[in-house]
């Protein structure tokens, strides 16, 4: 973790490795290379060394660990902020006002391959007026595919899409696994905000 304010380094830095194991720690960016290996690394950085419209941090870090995701932890509730910083590639924005316990399971979704967005960029997505369903770029969508959007969008697990299609999870699975390639969507909850975007509703048969 990159935090510049030592105590609160080194009480998370206790903290988490109590909880998970090894964590190195560091007040600048440029010491990572001398602390942390080169490999898929959580990598949580304090928002202070990525002031807005400047994001030649992360540009760096995503130089010299290529594999790793890079989380930001700040207190930001402003959404374009927030999106610049995942337009430049973080995986995930965390609230340095955080429970611990809400930080650690926010990091273990992006250590599964989640990106983790704030309620403030959530907020901002679902309150945004939404064009008409017809604009989706997605007309390819079979009936099953469709549905199982309809599940994401209504933040449903797959079990209960599953039940209310009267099919099997593995069914539900595949067809999510289609949709997220027409969608080019990363994961089940950037789909969910790429179908808010453009307006996607639930059909009534959700209902």
């Amino acid at each position: 973790m990159v935090i510049r304010n030592q105590i609160m380094r080194e009480g998370l830095r206790r903290m988490m490795a109590d909880d998970c194991g090894h964590v190195e720690s560091c007040a600048e960016p440029d010491d990572l290379s001398r602390i942390v290996p080169r490999g898929e690394n959580i990598i949580l950085i304090s928002d202070l060394f990525v002031p807005r419209g400047e994001y030649r941090a992360l540009e760096t870090l995503q130089e010299r660990r290529p594999c790793a995701k890079i989380v930001v932890m700040g207190s930001s509730s402003d959404p374009r902020r927030i999106s610049e910083i995942f337009r430049a590639g973080a995986a995930g924005y965390v609230s340095g006002d955080s429970a611990f316990n809400a930080l650690r399971f926010q990091l273990d979704l992006v250590a599964l391959g989640e990106k983790v967005y704030p309620a403030a960029l959530i907020d901002h997505v679902s309150r945004a007026p939404s064009p008409a369903p017809s604009r989706a770029p997605w007309p390819d969508l079979s009936a099953r595919e469709a549905a199982a959007l309809d599940g994401l969008v209504a933040g449903l697990p797959n079990k209960t899409i599953a039940q209310r299609q009267a099919v099997s999870e593995a069914t539900v699975k595949l067809a999510l696994k289609t949709l997220f390639r027409k969608m080019q969507a990363r994961n089940r909850t950037h789909a969910a905000v790429l179908a808010r975007e453009h307006g996607w509703n639930a059909r009534d048969r959700m209902h």
